[in-house]
């Protein structure tokens, strides 16, 4: 949404309607904008990276740590031993275990051998 508004704005005065005057931006909230949509770029590139499937714990820990080096406001929510309600949510921990579960039936299955045509 904000990308959009910044595609738009040199545009927006052209429309010629006074009543869209009151609504657009001034300098330091468009300066604010631009601050924060290259904060977001950053974040999603590093969402992006954590869900690479050859990233190392290595790599995740010298993420975290990026971030939190970048963003003080990140070390609340990511710092040992975080709470956060969605997280202990009873649907997201039985749905990580069932993966668990799942993981570790392929896991025991795998030394089997085939054996119905004995």
């Amino acid at each position: 949404m904000l990308d959009r508004y910044v595609k738009l704005k040199p545009f927006l005065p052209l429309m010629g309607v006074e009543e869209i005057d009151n609504l657009l931006l001034n300098v330091r909230q468009e300066h604010d904008i631009d601050l924060l949509l290259a904060k977001l770029i950053d974040i999603n590139t590093v969402t992006l990276e954590l869900q690479d499937e050859a990233i190392t714990l290595a790599d995740v820990r010298g993420l975290f740590d990026e971030v939190v080096g970048e963003f003080p406001s990140a070390n609340e929510r990511l710092r040992l031993g975080a709470n956060d309600d969605r997280m202990s949510d009873a649907d997201c921990m039985s749905m990580a275990s069932r993966v668990k579960k799942r993981r570790k039936m392929q896991q025991s299955c795998r030394g089997f051998m085939d054996c119905r045509f004995l």
